[in-house]
């Protein structure tokens, strides 16, 4: 059987950064710990499509979001799935965009069927990850 964490709904943006990345390090952590198969984000990774801010720089943001997963062994795949924070109208670009190229981020925009190394196959869809 496949071990997942689920988290939803983190809106990472300059004011409070330092509150939200220690949750979410925690929570990254605690995958590690637990030798967790997959993390699944089921929307709102950030506050606004736009990710910026007073107290923060852009990459500031996206870095505290990625740190927890940098200079380890191996990183867990990590799925995001859009919610309506993240995307923009339709000729921008969404928030997570900008980190997608990293290998174990997949972002899931559209339904779809994941088939992880143990061999179980999962549908994700926007808010939901269920074995099929």
């Amino acid at each position: 059987m496949a071990r997942v964490l689920i988290s939803g709904d983190l809106h990472f943006r300059s004011q409070k950064l330092d509150d939200i990345a220690t949750a979410w390090a925690v929570a990254v952590e605690w995958a590690y710990r637990h030798k967790v198969d997959i993390i699944v984000q089921t929307g709102d990774v950030f506050n606004h499509t736009n990710v910026y801010g007073r107290e923060a720089s852009t990459g500031t943001i996206f870095s505290k979001f990625l740190e927890p997963f940098l200079n380890r062994e191996h990183q867990i795949p990590l799925f995001l799935i859009p919610g309506n924070h993240d995307i923009g109208l339709p000729r921008d670009k969404d928030a997570l965009a900008p980190i997608e190229h990293y290998p174990w981020v997949k972002v899931v925009r559209r339904p779809s069927v994941i088939n992880l190394n143990n061999g179980f196959p999962y549908a994700l869809s926007h808010g939901s990850i269920e074995s099929i």
